[in-house]
């Protein structure tokens, strides 16, 4: 995975430079937490359009798996984008 690095208020922020989605399920969320730990970031930035849009229907529990492993394991999850 490629990150781009920034740094803001002592955190070292994880941003993921590539096209399309990255974390469509659980599996992928889980290599790219451990691919940004490996390297030292301390949060991870997601754009919404690098997520599977079933993240966002609760009903499929992608949200709550995901988050729950970021969680557990101290990473700090940002998803920005246009939420309208």
């Amino acid at each position: 995975m490629i990150f781009k690095s920034h740094e803001h208020s002592g955190n070292l922020i994880a941003e993921i430079e590539a096209k399309g989605i990255v974390i469509d399920n659980l599996e992928d969320a889980l290599q790219v937490l451990g691919d940004a730990y490996y390297n030292g970031f301390d949060r991870i930035l997601v754009r919404i359009e690098q997520l599977n849009p079933d993240f966002f229907d609760l009903s499929t529990r992608l949200a709550g798996d995901i988050l729950q492993k970021f969680a557990q394991y101290r990473m700090g999850l940002l998803i920005v984008g246009d939420f309208s």
